[in-house]
């Protein structure tokens, strides 16, 4: 009998897992792990610190607890020695478990922090598949994908037809309509929402159950929340954060939508574009004069981003700083180029035709016809030609819609929108339990 380890990175998943665990007894032996309880104690640095890579240094400054809670907070860094304690404990906690195990399969979320993207290169050296569970961006569904590039498996069995792919761009191209995931992130700010003391009951509930393991990650999340309130209270007061769409013939515009942080979207699969701060100046002081940057805030963003970020963006003359709450269609209808590291709106933008600057790894990326930048120096020069770039550009209608058919026929039934109300459901759960059955059943991943 196979054997699967689940492992989540945040409280939602790691109580859905739990429940799917349950259903898929008879089928497999089943784990789930918290990947932040999973740290060997008291781990000792060794004394040549080259043992420590570059990577995993680089992904220490991914995490939430050592440095992004942190940051927000105005906090004095996570000392030197103690990463490294952390980097060591991660890994020698993995390489005893997956020796000692020995998985047929690990299944998880994107890679977002510390101890996940060291259990998926552990899990790359014992040859062991490592799948990511994830909502589907073109339709109700879930796929399997690779952890750090967000691109399905496909299933060369059951490509779609064509005619799905064909409604399925026109109607983007008519009406741009929030995708599942979306649905509940961008609802309005309310001032007492149940929902958030209830993910506060959950943060206390797993810690309880975990044990103090590190208990900075949950201290630092639980304050989060609150932190979180109280800077959406500061935005609302303050009318004026966000500008209307200009309209100055003049003018040309690009959109830069701001990407969702801390996100596995906008850290590791946006390197070396993580600093949207510092991408937004890089561009504003790159960009021809004719042109006037617009940056969107993502819906689901609201509150975790610092006010002070705000004030930081609207210091720049040729930029302007639009509400998350805008039209969509609207803007691309004034827009001449969108720049993404990998967003929701680089796809949307593309499939209505507009050229797409891609900074990050996202689905889509693979696509001729977008505009794939892999450093400053390349940015720059895009940016200087950025009239020829946009007079030039052609969309591949073939190739888009042969695309979305392989996409789609990666899809499975399963619902992971987080706070959704049907996630934790019986019917969800069933449905997840026999889509992850049929994944390893059809052996996708080999």
């Amino acid at each position: 009998m196979k054997k699967i380890i689940f492992v989540a990175n945040n409280v939602h998943h790691y109580k859905l897992f739990k429940l799917v665990k349950n259903k898929l007894y008879g089928n497999y032996f089943v784990d789930v792990l918290y990947t932040y309880k999973c740290k060997e104690k008291n781990s000792i640095i060794p004394e040549n610190d080259v043992l420590i890579s570059i990577n995993e240094i680089r992904y220490a400054y991914f995490d939430r607890e050592i440095t992004y809670f942190r940051k927000r907070f105005g906090l004095s860094p996570k000392p030197k020695s103690e990463v490294f304690s952390d980097i060591i404990g991660y890994k020698n906690y993995f390489k005893k478990l997956l020796k000692e195990e020995k998985p047929d399969l690990i299944i998880g979320e994107l890679c977002s922090g510390l101890p996940d993207l060291l259990l998926y290169e552990e899990s790359c050296l014992l040859k062991i598949p490592f799948v990511s569970i994830r909502q589907s961006k073109v339709s109700n569904g879930i796929v399997f994908c690779n952890p750090l590039l967000d691109k399905p498996y496909v299933n060369d069995k059951k490509i779609s037809e064509l005619g799905f792919a064909v409604n399925y761009v026109n109607k983007i191209r008519e009406k741009i309509i929030k995708p599942k995931y979306m649905v509940k992130t961008s609802k309005k700010f309310k001032f007492f929402d149940f929902s958030k003391v209830k993910t506060l009951y959950d943060y206390l509930t797993l810690y309880r159950e975990l044990g103090t393991s590190n208990k900075k990650y949950f201290q630092y999340a639980f304050i989060m929340h609150i932190h979180r309130f109280f800077n959406k209270l500061k935005i609302i007061g303050n009318k004026n954060t966000f500008s209307d769409i200009p309209v100055n013939n003049s003018q040309k515009y690009l959109v830069y939508p701001l990407h969702y942080e801390p996100e596995s979207s906008s850290s590791i699969r946006g390197y070396p574009f993580d600093d949207q701060l510092f991408l937004i100046e890089f561009i504003a002081k790159n960009l021809p004069s004719n042109y006037t940057l617009l940056v969107k805030e993502h819906l689901g963003n609201q509150g975790y981003r610092s006010y002070k970020d705000y004030l930081k963006i609207k210091t720049f003359f040729n930029v302007k700083l639009i509400s998350p709450n805008t039209n969509v269609d609207q803007l691309f209808g004034l827009v001449s180029c969108v720049i993404t590291i990998n967003s929701r709106m680089g796809w949307e933008g593309l499939i209505k035709g507009l050229p797409v600057i891609s900074l990050g790894r996202s689905f889509w990326d693979s696509l001729s016809f977008i505009y794939k930048i892999e450093s400053y120096q390349g940015l720059s020069e895009a940016l200087y030609s950025l009239d020829a770039l946009v007079s030039d550009h052609k969309i591949n209608e073939e190739e888009l819609f042969k695309f979305i058919c392989e996409y789609t026929s990666a899809e499975y039934k399963g619902n992971l929108v987080l706070k959704s109300d049907s996630i934790f459901s019986e019917s969800n759960i069933n449905a997840l339990s026999t889509s992850i059955v049929d994944f390893v059943d059809n052996g996708v991943i080999g």
